[in-house]
């Protein structure tokens, strides 16, 4: 079985795992780059349609305060431009469409009470954590047992039906993935992150440029700087960890069935995946 050594073997080519690799190869380290899939970017990609038409599926847009995304396209020579904003929104709910400006659509007095009630919970519970350490927050480990999806679904916590739609369809958008899928610590740590979930809910602030070419060439021009070492179709079948560093094993399918491929040895393996895949 082949063996490679490394100083850190990164698993997952995102947006984390590439930006992990650029600083520890510029630091002057042997690094590699594991990835599952046959291409760069994660949850950021392309999809071609039919008629040639390149659509975004996942990780549009840059927003206010990101400061260091927008350097990076400057880096590595991306233009950025304007969203545009003008004109109606259109939210299908509860099988009704409406069109709206602003913010929300004209849903009652009640729905707006729901929603505020329940923004200003997340906000309490948000500022309550430790944004360097958010695992040692008093209620960190029962938060971190529960899903958003069960937060939001308890009328207790959002008193109107409507109110429960909007925001898990809201939060759908936001983490690209079903509440059901999302760590309630998780979502309020990455809340703490931004200054509070109001950041994320309004698109003026979150949407406001896009990349001409799509968010995706950014990891292409990311991983075109590391070369020879990111490694695409390399799936990660497990991580073992001992007292002189890691070894992560690679994953093959041959005639049906799963074996080993190969193996990477390295000091520390860190793995930039999402939540629900580490």
């Amino acid at each position: 079985m082949e063996q490679v050594r490394a100083d850190v073997c990164v698993v997952g080519a995102g947006f984390a795992g590439l930006a992990a690799a650029r600083r520890l190869a510029r630091a002057g380290h042997e690094v590699l780059v594991l990835e599952a899939r046959d291409r760069v970017g994660g949850r950021v990609w392309n999809r071609e349609l039919p008629d040639g038409t390149v659509v975004s599926a996942g990780g549009t847009w840059l927003g206010k305060g990101q400061h260091r995304m927008f350097q990076l396209c400057g880096e590595l020579g991306l233009e950025v431009y304007p969203q545009y904003e003008r004109g109606d929104h259109l939210l299908r709910l509860d099988g009704v469409n409406h069109r709206y400006r602003g913010v929300l659509p004209a849903t009652g007095k009640g729905t707006l009470l729901a929603l505020g009630l329940a923004l200003a919970r997340l906000r309490l519970m948000t500022r309550r954590l430790p944004a360097d350490a958010p695992w040692r927050a008093r209620d960190a480990r029962s938060w971190d047992a529960r899903t958003l999806g069960q937060w939001l679904a308890d009328p207790r916590n959002v008193p109107s039906a409507t109110a429960r739609t909007l925001l898990r369809s809201s939060m759908h958008l936001l983490f690209c993935a079903d509440p059901a899928e999302v760590s309630l610590l998780g979502a309020l740590t990455l809340a703490r992150g931004g200054g509070g979930f109001g950041y994320y809910t309004d698109s003026r602030r979150t949407e406001s440029h896009l990349v001409d070419g799509g968010a995706p060439e950014l990891a292409r021009r990311m991983a075109g700087q590391l070369g020879g070492r990111v490694h695409l179709s390399s799936p990660v079948h497990r991580i073992a960890h001992d007292g002189t560093g890691a070894t992560v094993v690679l994953l093959a399918h041959r005639a049906g069935a799963a074996r080993d491929r190969a193996r990477w040895r390295a000091r520390c393996a860190p793995a930039s995946g999402p939540p629900t895949r580490c």
